[in-house]
């Protein structure tokens, strides 16, 4: 009985004209548009701001093992430079 009536006042509602269709394509997308940008600004602004952090830290430990390794380059050309003066 309780499903009966719900039905009835659907149907009532529908003859009425309060609810149907919207055919105005610019404004249901208008609608589907920032409800999807929403969600996925929500949902994707975690797993950003993480990947970014991520990517940051592998940054910066490429940049330090770099100077690193320049600094041993730099001290391997002096060692190199003295000995090539020894050798004279």
């Amino acid at each position: 009985m309780y499903l009966f009536t719900h039905i009835n006042s659907f149907s009532n509602l529908v003859a009425e004209g309060s609810v149907g269709l919207n055919f105005d394509i610019f404004e249901t997308n208008l609608i589907n548009l920032l409800i999807l940008t929403g969600g996925i600004f929500y949902l994707g602004s975690n797993a950003l701001s993480e990947s970014l952090v991520e990517r940051q830290q592998k940054i910066l430990g490429a940049i330090q093992e770099s100077e690193e390794r320049l600094a041993q380059a730099t001290q391997r050309l002096t060692e190199s430079e003295t000995q090539l003066e020894q050798a004279q």
